[in-house]
C-alpha cells in the first residue's frame, strides 16, 4: 500500500496461515471479522491497527504489529502465543472476553487490558 493509504478487510472469518497482511503506508489498517481471526504469519500496519472479531488466535509464529496505536476488539476469546507489538497505545478492553497469553505483548505507549474474570 502507498504512503497514507488505508487497508480494510471485512470478512466472515480471517485465516492468515503463514502469509503476510501488511500496510506499508501510514494510514489505518482494519481487519474486521464477523467470526474469528487466526494468524500464524504477519499482520502489520505502519499506522494504527484495528483487529475485530469474536475470537483471535495468534499462533507461536504469529506477529501482530503496528507503528501507532492498536485496538484488539475481540469479544469472546483472545489467545496469544506469538508476538503482539504496538508502537503506540495498546487497547484490549473487552470485559466479556477471555485472554490467554503465553507469548509477548509489548506496547510503545500505554497498555489497557481488561478481560473477563472466570472462576
Amino acid at each position: 500500500m502507498a504512503s497514507g493509504s488505508n487497508l480494510t478487510i471485512n470478512s466472515d472469518s480471517i485465516d492468515n496461515g503463514t502469509g503476510r497482511i501488511a500496510n506499508k503506508g501510514s494510514g489505518a489498517t482494519r481487519l474486521q471479522s464477523r467470526g474469528g481471526i487466526t494468524n500464524h504469519g504477519t499482520i502489520a500496519g505502519m499506522g494504527s491497527l484495528l483487529l475485530s472479531g469474536s475470537t483471535m488466535w495468534n499462533g507461536v509464529s504469529g506477529i501482530i504489529a503496528s507503528g501507532q496505536g492498536m485496538d484488539l476488539a475481540i469479544t469472546q476469546q483472545l489467545t496469544n502465543q506469538g508476538k503482539v507489538n504496538s508502537g503506540g497505545t495498546l487497547t484490549f478492553n473487552q470485559a466479556g472476553s477471555g485472554f490467554v497469553n503465553s507469548g509477548q505483548v509489548l506496547s510503545g505507549g500505554n497498555a489497557y487490558i481488561s478481560r473477563a474474570i472466570r472462576e
